[in-house]
C-alpha cells in the first residue's frame, strides 16, 4: 500500500486535476438524472403480472387511469358545473397521451326508443342545459342508470368525475403534470381533487426532489457537527466531507449517464452516502492521530488502517449489492449504485486524503483534544465489560426472546398512499374517491378467443362480471357483455345475452365506432377485458382483490358447449338438458348466494315439463299475438277482434302456426309463410315469459332465467357431447394495479431473506478467509446477526410494516455493522497477548471504539435527519436506522469482546 501512496504523492497535482475533471464530467450527468416515483415500476417488466398489464395498455388504448374529481353546489346538477366539466373534458382530448376522456358530457348512453334502442351521447356534442326542470329531468336519468353511478357522478351527486385514461405510448408522468396544470389554470372556485396512478407518480416525484433538496443540506450539518466535536477543527470536517460529496457527485452523475432514474427508494442514497462514506475518513484521520509525532505519518496512517478499511467497504459494497438478489428492479438498482458509491467512497479516501494531508496544511486533533465522546464514557464501557460479562450475556438472551416476539407481528405492506401523512392533498383525494367512487386502482380481466361475441363467452363475462359486483372491494365492472346486456333488457325487459351470434351482432353493430368500446373490445375481436376498479390501500386489501379476482376466473376456466337441441334425440336431450340446469344452477346460486341449490334445479328443471306453467305461457302468448295482429307493421293484419280472438286460440291449442292461418287466409301464401316465422318466435318468447312469470323470485334472478331459457345450451365441455355441438375455449387470465402491488408484498418478504441470506454469507466468508478461522468468521457476524434480530423486533413492536424502503434496513445493518465488528477485532488482533483476553479491555474502548461510537453516530444521525422528511415510509427509514446503527455498534463494542474472553480464539494469537 505504501507503494500506491508514494505514487500518488509524487503525482499529486496531477492527480487532484484529474479528480477535479472527473467530478466536472460526472456533474453533467446530474442534469440527465430523472425521478420516477412509481413503485409499481419496482418489478421487472419480465414479471408476468407487469407483462399482462403493459400488453393491456399497448392493446387497449392505456391500462392506467386517473380522475379528476369536481364538487358541486349543492349537487353536480347545475348549469356552471356542467360548463365547467365540459370545458375540462375538451382540453383534456387535446393533451397529448390521453387517449380517452369520460365524464358527464362526454359518455355514451343507450337509451329505448319508439321502435327499438338507440346508441349515442348522454347529451349532444356541445349542449349545455339551461333549466332547473332539464337538470332535474337529467339527474333522475343518471342517477337511475348503475353504469354511471359511481363512475362518473358520485352516488349523492355531489361529486362528478372526469375519467382519463393514459395513453402507453407516451410519458405519463408529463400527460398528468399537464392535466393538473390545465386543471389549476381552469378550475376557478371549484374544490378539485386528483386521482390514479399517474397522479400519484407526479406527487411522490414532487416530493422526492423536495426531499433530496431538504435532506441534504440536514444530513451534512448533522454529520459536520458530530465530525466538529470529535477533531475540533473544520480541516478534519471538510476533508471527510469532501470525499463523500465526491462521490455522491460521480454516483449520480453515472445514473443521469446511464439513465437509471431516482425513486421512492434510490431518493435517499446520497444521505446513505453521506453517513455511510464519512466513516473511512473518520477511521484513517482518526490512525493519523496516533501517528501525530511520526515523519512518516501518512504512509503509517494509510498502511496500518487500509486493511480494516478496505475489509469494511468490501463486507459493506456486499451488504449493499446483496440486494441484487432481490426481484425488485427498484431496489435491486439502489443496490447496485450505492454499492458503487462505498467503492467510490473507499478508493477516494485512500487517495484524495492522503494527497490533501501531504500538503502539511491540515492540522488534526492531537490525542489530547480528541475528547468527544467523552473519555468517561469509554472506561465506563470497558469496566462494565470486562466485570459484567454474565449479566450482559443473560440481557443480550432476553433482548433476543422479546426480538422474536416482534418478529411474530411483522406484517407487510406497499401502500404509497400511506407513504403520505393524513393531511396531505393527495391522500384526501384518495380517501375521497374511495368513498364516493370505489377507488382508482385498475384490475383487468382479459378473454381472449377466436370471437369474443360468441354468446358463451358474452354469457360467462356477465357471470364473472356480476359475481365481482359482490366483492366489498371492487366496483364498477365494465365490459361488452354489461353493454349487450343493458341493450338486449331494453328489448326484452330482462339484462341478459342473447343466444345466437345473430342477435349479438345486430346489437354489437350499435355500438361500432363508439370510443368507449376500443377500451374493452380489441379491433380484431379476439380480446376483451372486464375492467373493475378498487382503492389502493393496505397490502391487505390488495390481496383481497387479487385472491378474489383470482378465485373468480377459476370459476369458468375451461371448454365448453354450445349445443342446438334440435340436433339431440330424446334421451340425450334430457341428459344435457339436466347438465344445463346444473350450470346454470349453479351460476345463480354463486351470483346470488343461495345456499338451497336443489330448490333452483328443480325450478329450472321444471321448464322442461310445461303443463307446469301452461296457463302462463297461454296468457301471454295471446297478449303477445293480439299486439301482433293489430300492429300496422304486422303482413297479416286481423282487424275484426271475434276473428283475431279466435285464430289466436287456435294456434295456442293447435301448435301449427302455418296450417292455421292457411285455414284463414289461403289466398296469401307469401304473407303466411312470412307471419308463420314471426308467430313461432313469438310463441318461443311466450313460452319463455310465462315460465318466468310463474316465478315468485328476484327480478335480478329472472334476468338469468330468461337467459337460461334461450334456444341454445351450454354445457362444459365433455368428450361424449361433442359431436353435438360447438366447442367453445378461450383464454382468461388477469392484471392490475392490485396485483402488481401484491406481487411487490411477495417479493418483500423474499427479498429481505434472500438478501439477508446472501450477505450474512458472503460476509462470513469473507471475513474467515481475512481472519483464515472459521470462528473468527462467526465471532464477526454474531454482533450484527443480533442487532439484525433486534431491528425485526423493533419493527414488529412499532407496528411498522416491512414496505419497500425498511426492507433494505437488515442488508445495511449487516453492511456497515460488520465494519464495527472488523475494527474491533483488528484492534483486538494487534493489541492482544496470549493470556490477556481477560483485561485491558480500556484501551480498544479509548481508540477503536471511540471511533467506533462516533462513525456510528454519524452514520446514525445522518440518517436520522431522514425522519425531518413527508415521506412517512422515510421517516420510519430513518429512525430504524438511527437505532439499528446504535445497537450494531454497541453490541460489536461489547458481545465480541465477551465472546473472546469465552472462546479464547487461536486466530487473534497470529501476528497481525
Amino acid at each position: 500500500m505504501e507503494r500506491i501512496v508514494d505514487f500518488l504523492l509524487k503525482r499529486r497535482t496531477l492527480f487532484l486535476i484529474s479528480l477535479i475533471i472527473l467530478t466536472f464530467l460526472f456533474s453533467f450527468g446530474i442534469t440527465k438524472l430523472k425521478v420516477q416515483g412509481d413503485i409499481s415500476k419496482a418489478l421487472p417488466p419480465e414479471e408476468p403480472y407487469v407483462k399482462v398489464f403493459n400488453e393491456i395498455g399497448e392493446e387497449f388504448e392505456g391500462n392506467l387511469i386517473g380522475m379528476v374529481i369536481l364538487r358541486g353546489t349543492p349537487d353536480v346538477f347545475n348549469e356552471k358545473t356542467f360548463r365547467k366539466i365540459y370545458e375540462l373534458t375538451e382540453e383534456y382530448k387535446k393533451i397529448e397521451g390521453v387517449s380517452n376522456c369520460l365524464s358527464l358530457t362526454d359518455i355514451m348512453d343507450i337509451k329505448k326508443i319508439e321502435d327499438g334502442i338507440e346508441v349515442g351521447k348522454l347529451l349532444p356534442f356541445g349542449y349545455i342545459p339551461k333549466t332547473k326542470q332539464e337538470y332535474d329531468s337529467l339527474k333522475n336519468y343518471v342517477m337511475s342508470k348503475e353504469r354511471f353511478k359511481g363512475v362518473i357522478v358520485s352516488r349523492d351527486g355531489k361529486y362528478a368525475s372526469i375519467i382519463i385514461r393514459f395513453s402507453e405510448k407516451y410519458d405519463r408522468e408529463k400527460t398528468a403534470l399537464k392535466i393538473k396544470e390545465t386543471t389549476e389554470k381552469l378550475k376557478e372556485n371549484f374544490e378539485i381533487h386528483y386521482s390514479g396512478i399517474p397522479f400519484v407518480v407526479i406527487f411522490v416525484n414532487e416530493t422526492i426532489r423536495k426531499e433530496m433538496i431538504k435532506l441534504i443540506p440536514f444530513s451534512l450539518i448533522v454529520i459536520s457537527l458530530i465530525l466538529f466535536l470529535s477533531f475540533k477543527n473544520f480541516q478534519s470536517v471538510i476533508l471527510i466531507i469532501s470525499v463523500v460529496v465526491i462521490s455522491i457527485v460521480w454516483i449520480l452523475g453515472l445514473m443521469g449517464f446511464l439513465g437509471v432514474p431516482l425513486s421512492i427508494v434510490s431518493n435517499i442514497m446520497p444521505v446513505i452516502l453521506l453517513a455511510v462514506g464519512s466513516a473511512y475518513g473518520i477511521h484513517l484521520l482518526n490512525k493519523y492521530r496516533e501517528f501525530e509525532k511520526d515523519r512518516d505519518r501518512i504512509k503509517k496512517s494509510v498502511n496500518d488502517i487500509w486493511v480494516p478499511i478496505f475489509m469494511s467497504a468490501i463486507t459493506t459494497f456486499f451488504g449493499f449489492l446483496s440486494l441484487i438478489f432481490t426481484q425488485l428492479d427498484v431496489i435491486r438498482k439502489f443496490g447496485i449504485f450505492l454499492s458503487i458509491g462505498v467503492i467510490f467512497s473507499f478508493i477516494l479516501t485512500l487517495s484524495f486524503i492522503p494527497v490533501i494531508l501531504s500538503y502539511g496544511k491540515l492540522r488534526v486533533s492531537s490525542q489530547k483534544e480528541f475528547t468527544f465522546p467523552p473519555s468517561l464514557l469509554f472506561s465506563l464501557l470497558s469496566k462494565l465489560v470486562d466485570k459484567y460479562k454474565s449479566i450482559i450475556t443473560k440481557l443480550c438472551l432476553i433482548l433476543l426472546f422479546f426480538s422474536v416476539l416482534g418478529i411474530l407481528k411483522i406484517k407487510r405492506e406497499v401502500d404509497m398512499i400511506a407513504y403520505f401523512p393524513r393531511y396531505n392533498p393527495l391522500r384526501i383525494s384518495a380517501e375521497l374517491v374511495r368513498e364516493k367512487f370505489g377507488g382508482h386502482a385498475s384490475s383487468y380481466i382479459v378473454f381472449e378467443a377466436n370471437n369474443i361475441k360468441n354468446p358463451v363467452i358474452l354469457k360467462l363475462m356477465k357471470y364473472i362480471g356480476d359475481l365481482l359486483r359482490k366483492s366489498q372491494y371492487i366496483h364498477n365492472p365494465q365490459s361488452i357483455a354489461d353493454l349487450i346486456a343493458e341493450m338486449n333488457e331494453l328489448l326484452t325487459e330482462y339484462k341478459s345475452i342473447p343466444e345466437t351470434e345473430e342477435k349479438i351482432n345486430n346489437l354489437y353493430f350499435l355500438l361500432e365506432g363508439q370510443p368507449q368500446l376500443d377500451m374493452i373490445v380489441k379491433k380484431d375481436g379476439k380480446k376483451a377485458l372486464i375492467q373493475v376498479v378498487s382503492e389502493i390501500g393496505k397490502t391487505k386489501l390488495a390481496r383481497e382483490v387479487t385472491d378474489y379476482i383470482k378465485g373468480t376466473v377459476k370459476k369458468i376456466e375451461g371448454k365448453y358447449l354450445i349445443i342446438d337441441p334440435k340436433n339431440l334425440s330424446d334421451n340425450k336431450r334430457e341428459e344435457v338438458f339436466r347438465k344445463y340446469t346444473e350450470f346454470y344452477t349453479k351460476i345463480i346460486c354463486d351470483v346470488f348466494d343461495i345456499k338451497d341449490s336443489v330448490k333452483i334445479f328443480k325450478t329450472l328443471y321444471s321448464f322442461s315439463d310445461e303443463n307446469n306453467f301452461k296457463k302462463y305461457a297461454e296468457e301471454e302468448a295471446f297478449k303477445k299475438l293480439e299486439e301482433y295482429f293489430k300492429s300496422e307493421e304486422a303482413y297479416i293484419v286481423i282487424l275484426d277482434k271475434k276473428l283475431r280472438k279466435k285464430i289466436i286460440n287456435e294456434i295456442i291449442v293447435d301448435g301449427d302456426v302455418k296450417s292455421v292461418l292457411m285455414k284463414y287466409f289461403s289466398n296469401k301464401k307469401e304473407e303466411v309463410e312470412e307471419t308463420a316465422s314471426e308467430l313461432r318466435e313469438i310463441l318461443k318468447e311466450a313460452k319463455r315469459l310465462g315460465f318466468i312469470n310463474s316465478l315468485n323470485l328476484d327480478k335480478k334472478i329472472k334476468d338469468y332465467i330468461y337467459e337460461f331459457t334461450g334456444d341454445r345450451w351450454i354445457i362444459p365441455y365433455e368428450e361424449e357431447f361433442m359431436a353435438y355441438g360447438e366447442v367453445v375455449s378461450f383464454k382468461i387470465y388477469d392484471a392490475g394495479v392490485p396485483q402488481i402491488y401484491t406481487k411487490l408484498d411477495e417479493n418483500l418478504l423474499k427479498s429481505q431473506m434472500q438478501s439477508l441470506l446472501m450477505v450474512l454469507i458472503l460476509v462470513f466468508i469473507f471475513v474467515s478467509i481475512e481472519w483464515k478461522s472459521i470462528i473468527g468468521g462467526l465471532i464477526t457476524v454474531v454482533p450484527i446477526i443480533f442487532a439484525a434480530l433486534l431491528y425485526f423486533g423493533l419493527l414488529g413492536f412499532l407496528n411498522y410494516p416491512l414496505d419497500a424502503a425498511n426492507v433494505m434496513i437488515a442488508p445495511i445493518i449487516i453492511g456497515i455493522g460488520i465494519d464495527y465488528s472488523i475494527h474491533v477485532i483488528s484492534r483486538i488482533k494487534k493489541d492482544f497477548k496470549i493470556g490477556n483476553y481477560d483485561n485491558r479491555y480500556e484501551n480498544l474502548f479509548k481508540t477503536t471504539g471511540r471511533a467506533v461510537i462516533i462513525n456510528a453516530l454519524s452514520v446514525g444521525l445522518g440518517l436520522l435527519v431522514l425522519a425531518l422528511g413527508d415521506l412517512i415510509v422515510i421517516k420510519r427509514f430513518g429512525i430504524l436506522t438511527f437505532i439499528t446503527m446504535i445497537t450494531s455498534s454497541l453490541s460489536s463494542l461489547v458481545l465480541i469482546p465477551i465472546l473472546i474472553s469465552k472462546i479464547k480464539p487461536k486466530f487473534l494469537i497470529e501476528k497481525s
